[in-house]
């Protein structure tokens, strides 16, 4: 999931230029990055959607489905802030290039490898754990672009089209894997993915050169932990990122589980993994693109209520047995669940300086390192209790967690 960053471009226009709320569709270096991710997306989901069903026919077990997931997120754990520090320094559009380029590669290999036979669980994981290195370097230097290629009042909308085409792969994505999935196999979906992952490197290509980032001349230690201070130091910037862990670490545990349920649970097949997948798709495109068409104001009331309303919301589905209900609570959980995780990177990325983007952002992204906590214990709860069991239990965390941050951090909530 699974997942995982000169002057030839011309300054943002300024704010007189634009009648009303400035819009980050004025930069068409905006757009080739917006395509470029939806492409990535894309190729993305197919790959989940095939390797899912190849570990569980694989090896049968939930556990495994959460060990390949938890092997994908423990590189950000451990390269996510140097990935920050990259970003900083680094060109951002040249980095996404050769990691993109990577990533493509990797997921050419491991199709191949399940094709001829060679990929045995050790060789899946091996092979999405480098692929997690890569993304340690890839996301937050993605994320601290965006801020780069648009008007400043415009970014809280250009995140949440990020999003919103993030969660449009989610749809599509899902759906061709699924059909992929009959017709081609567990490898073809493999192998389909590296396409998009060749698409986000051909229109990055065409971002024009990105304006020099204000280098401070420290070494690469004390870089470190100036983000790191500052995220400490500031307890709405830390509220945030907690919040954000919640969310990543158990919120989102459950979609490990997502194949468990479509066989045992829902009785629904291969095919009705493909439409939970979608489902949940189809709630986080709802839940990013109200946070994308929404005025900017109040934005930390609503997150509390999209926050508990998410958790909430997966507490119900995981009871539910009827495949039709089980998706329409599924798409309402998701949107929420979604629309709390753009908020908070909308505001952390609204409230911290531009130097300081991609560090503060590869904080964020530690969450991600974080993830195989929740995803290795809904994996083990699924095995001893069953899937249902197990979201309850990580929903229930989540909810809690979310709940105690937003009561001692009134910060957040007044952003």
């Amino acid at each position: 999931m699974l997942s995982p960053s000169g002057p030839a471009l011309a300054p943002p226009p300024a704010p007189s230029e634009h009648v009303g709320r400035p819009s980050p569709w004025h930069s068409p270096d905006y757009r080739l990055l917006l395509v470029g991710t939806f492409l990535a997306v894309l190729g993305m989901w197919v790959q989940q959607i095939g390797q899912g069903w190849y570990v569980l026919q694989l090896t049968g077990s939930a556990f495994d489905l959460s060990l390949v997931q938890a092997v994908s997120a423990v590189p950000m754990l451990v390269f996510g802030l140097l990935g920050g520090v990259v970003a900083d320094r680094l060109d951002r559009r040249t980095l996404i290039i050769v990691t993109r380029s990577l990533i493509a590669a990797l997921s050419f290999l491991l199709g191949v490898l399940m094709l001829v036979g060679w990929a045995p669980l050790a060789v899946v994981l091996l092979v999405t754990g480098l692929a997690g290195i890569v993304w340690a370097f890839d996301l937050p230097a993605r994320q601290a672009m965006v801020p780069q290629l648009v008007h400043p009042r415009a970014r809280t909308a250009a995140i949440a089209w990020v999003s919103t085409a993030l969660n449009a792969g989610r749809i599509l994505g899902p759906a061709l894997g699924g059909i992929a999935l009959g017709f081609i196999g567990a490898a073809g979906c493999v192998l389909v993915s590296a396409l998009g992952y060749v698409g986000m490197v051909m229109l990055a290509a065409r971002i024009r050169p990105l304006p020099p980032q204000r280098r401070e001349q420290r070494d690469l230690a004390r870089d470190l932990m100036v983000g790191l201070r500052y995220c400490l130091a500031q307890p709405t910037v830390l509220g945030l990122l907690l919040l954000a862990a919640a969310m990543i670490v158990f919120w989102q545990a459950h979609v490990v589980l997502l194949p468990v349920f479509a066989r045992d649970v829902l009785a629904a097949g291969a095919s009705g993994y493909g439409l939970l997948s979608a489902a949940s798709g189809v709630g986080a495109l709802a839940g990013t693109l109200s946070i994308a068409l929404a005025p900017a104001r109040r934005q930390g009331a609503a997150m509390a209520v999209l926050a508990v309303s998410a958790g909430g919301g997966l507490l119900l589905w995981a009871q539910v047995t009827n495949f039709f209900l089980s998706l329409v609570l599924l798409v309402l959980a998701t949107a929420c669940g979604m629309a709390t995780s753009t908020l908070t990177t909308s505001m952390l990325q609204r409230i911290t300086p531009d130097h300081l983007q991609g560090r503060v952002m590869s904080v964020a992204l530690l969450t991600w390192g974080a993830s195989p906590v929740g995803l290795l214990l809904a994996g083990a709860l699924a095995d001893l209790g069953g899937a249902p069991f197990s979201v309850m239990v990580t929903s229930s965390l989540a909810l809690a967690a979310s709940v105690g941050v937003l009561l001692l951090v009134p910060g957040v909530r007044r952003l």
